[in-house]
């Protein structure tokens, strides 16, 4: 491992660029492992690392704060010694001067680079993938729009149902919401086809939360 290998060697720099999950935990262990030099993580997004399951649970369901999502309180980091560079993009890697560019124009030097910069949600490319009433759900910013349109009364369609999928259905039965649930696009031309391709009804049941509310009939793809 790097900390046990660079150990004391105070002078040594460390630029963990993604500043999600894995680069919060790589954060943190290189101080376990002893590594005394200097640690900086650097990420897009403007929080620190977090949790990402609460974004289809808690968070949406408006249960728990934002800040309960962190994976660790902020004053860890700075106690830890660990330098946090949030909401700036990498633009440049440059591997000859060993030197990280940001879209914010600030280049920064290392002596070591560690790349966690997880995944993005694929966006559709059908006819109506995009628009002001569709939604992806990846990070904190997009649980927070989303959660902001949700009321009774509504419907949402979901599409995908693997990990993440069946949650916000669940949710949105505790809200009186109609949400109908399509676990996978088996073609474009699937997830575009007429109601009649949907197949039997069944239910999600609001199980983490508690409502008076019946829940909402959702469907599969058959």
């Amino acid at each position: 491992m790097v900390g046990d290998s660079l150990g004391q060697n105070s002078g040594h720099l460390i630029v963990i660029l993604g500043a999600g999950h894995a680069g919060g935990r790589a954060a943190e262990a290189l101080r376990t492992a002893g590594f005394a030099g200097k640690v900086m993580l650097v990420g897009s997004e403007t929080h620190p690392p977090y949790e990402r399951p609460p974004l289809s649970k808690e968070l949406l369901a408006g249960t728990c704060a934002v800040e309960k999502t962190y994976l660790k309180p902020l004053e860890f980091w700075a106690t830890a010694g660990i330098d946090l560079h949030l909401g700036s993009p990498a633009l440049e890697i440059d591997r000859a001067a060993q030197r990280l560019r940001l879209t914010d124009g600030v280049a920064l030097p290392y002596d070591s680079l560690l790349l966690t910069l997880g995944a993005r949600a694929r966006h559709l490319t059908i006819p109506g993938g995009t628009g002001r009433r569709v939604y992806y759900l990846r990070d904190i910013d997009d649980c927070l729009k989303l959660r902001g349109v949700l009321g009774a009364g509504k419907r949402l369609i979901v599409i995908g149902a693997g990990f993440i999928g069946p949650s916000p259905p669940s949710i949105a039965a505790a809200a009186s919401i109609c949400a109908p649930a399509s676990p996978s696009l088996r073609s474009q031309r699937a997830a575009t086809g007429p109601w009649s391709r949907w197949g039997r009804a069944r239910r999600w049941p609001p199980t983490q939360f508690s409502s008076a509310s019946a829940p909402c009939r959702t469907a599969s793809w058959r």
